[in-house]
């Protein structure tokens, strides 16, 4: 049963609201991580005239030790609960292997992904679904924490969330013909879209910018050559009549592109986005990560060291 654009309209509003609320609770701890990731890509930071101030890979030797010994390939086996069952799960785990092995949805590639996001965050974050537009597809993706939304009171468990989603989805103009879309929807907020959307004075901006700073990298000298696109966010939230929605829209412009209940987008209605953590926390959805014990020794380490190199020096050169 198709929704009716009243009712998307405030779904819309809703959603933009939790929006920004998700994107204002995890901006301090943001700012955190960047740091850590500005430690594991050996940014040295200011540096005082005549002292030292050399990185030293506590970080990334600690990361890329962790990852070598949780990168093992996923295997997952469907086994019978009764015995005329013995075949069908035998197709099925073949099926899935060839699902999670196809070069386009690379489901190990995704694991090793999300476990290294969850040394720097604390938290592993998949989404998983299935495309039948253009043509089949089964997809595990890997997300990061700056792109997901959620229910700051929700606790732990994200299936007790008011709402959840994720940000950071780049589409083009073309990208949003497909017969999903609300296409006179794309083309309003087409029409007042400049071509490239990341320089917009958004709230999480210069965290997002962060990690492209951190290599020495400049995000905003990038060139569509005209190309349209816009970056969307999608959610899954609760109506007023209690339905579960899911809805896709433009957080500058507040417009939506695609609102339908979640059960006709998803068959099984259950939610496409998966979440664990490494350090169990019931009341926090945000909890600390491997490298919150392990930067305040990489900080001390990296000042003893410039410390001595620093010493060195004044004894050689006075």
């Amino acid at each position: 049963m198709p929704v009716l654009k009243e009712q998307a309209d405030a779904l819309a509003v809703r959603a933009l609201e939790y929006w920004r609320v998700s994107n204002r609770y995890k901006q301090p701890r943001l700012a955190d991580i960047a740091e850590l990731h500005d430690l594991y890509n050996n940014r040295p930071g200011p540096i005082i005239p005549g002292y030292y101030n050399v990185p030293v890979p506590v970080v990334g030797g600690f990361v890329e030790t962790l990852m070598s010994k949780t990168d093992e390939k996923l295997t997952l086996s469907f086994g019978p609960k009764k015995a005329s069952d013995f075949t069908r799960a035998k197709l099925v785990s073949a099926a899935w292997k060839e699902d999670a092995t196809d070069p386009e949805t690379d489901w190990s590639y995704a694991d090793r992904q999300a476990k290294k996001s969850a040394i720097f965050t604390g938290k592993g974050i998949y989404k998983k679904y299935t495309e039948s537009y253009p043509k089949y597809k089964d997809v595990l993706e890997a997300v990061e924490l700056e792109d997901f939304l959620f229910d700051p009171l929700g606790g732990e468990d994200i299936e007790n969330h008011l709402w959840k989603g994720q940000d950071g989805i780049w589409r083009t103009h073309d990208e949003l013909k497909g017969p999903q879309y609300d296409q006179a929807q794309v083309a309003d907020i087409f029409s007042g879209t400049r071509e490239r959307e990341f320089t917009e004075n958004t709230e999480m901006r210069l965290i997002k910018e962060q990690r492209y700073v951190s290599l020495g990298l400049d995000i905003n000298s990038n060139s569509y050559a005209g190309i349209k696109i816009i970056q969307l966010a999608e959610m899954q939230l609760y109506g007023e009549d209690g339905e579960l929605y899911y809805i896709c829209f433009d957080p500058r412009s507040g417009k939506w592109v695609r609102c339908e209940r979640n059960g006709d987008v998803f068959k099984s209605n259950l939610s496409q986005w998966v979440t664990w953590s490494t350090h169990e926390d019931k009341k926090n959805f945000l909890n600390k990560a491997p490298l919150d014990d392990i930067r305040p020794i990489a900080e001390a380490v990296k000042i003893l060291f410039n410390q001595t190199l620093d010493n060195i020096r004044k004894r050689n050169m006075g």
